[in-house]
């Protein structure tokens, strides 16, 4: 089960074990189903995703996402744009460390994951 490899160290770090995480990635279509993603549109350009009906106890809700949350970036690379989104998508299963920017509630933070 996918929760035993999510550990969390402090409100905004967890500790993902790399089989876990590539799980999670190789079922896209579920994670695409725990949330409905809504494009987030700023001066006309489309500058994150919005989390909407995220579960607590769902993989996103695991990893310290919350409804509503913006999804800014993952590692530096833009979900507003489908050919960075897929690019961090790709780089996802090699990286030792993600950081995803969000913003929440109005406020930009940062969510970090160590993979092990």
């Amino acid at each position: 089960y996918l929760k035993q490899g999510i550990q969390q160290v402090s409100p905004t770090e967890y500790n993902i074990d790399r089989g876990t995480l590539d799980k999670i990635l190789e079922n896209q279509a579920d994670l695409m189903r725990q949330a409905r993603v809504v494009p987030v549109v700023e001066n006309g350009k489309t500058v994150g995703v919005r989390l909407n009906g995220v579960k607590t106890d769902s993989v996103l809700g695991t990893i310290g996402l919350q409804n509503g949350d913006v999804l800014k970036q993952i590692n530096g690379f833009d979900m507003g744009s489908p050919d960075k989104a897929l690019e961090a998508y790709a780089r996802l299963r090699t990286a030792p460390k993600l950081t995803i920017s969000i913003n929440r509630g109005g406020k930009d933070m940062n969510m970090d994951y160590n993979i092990k």
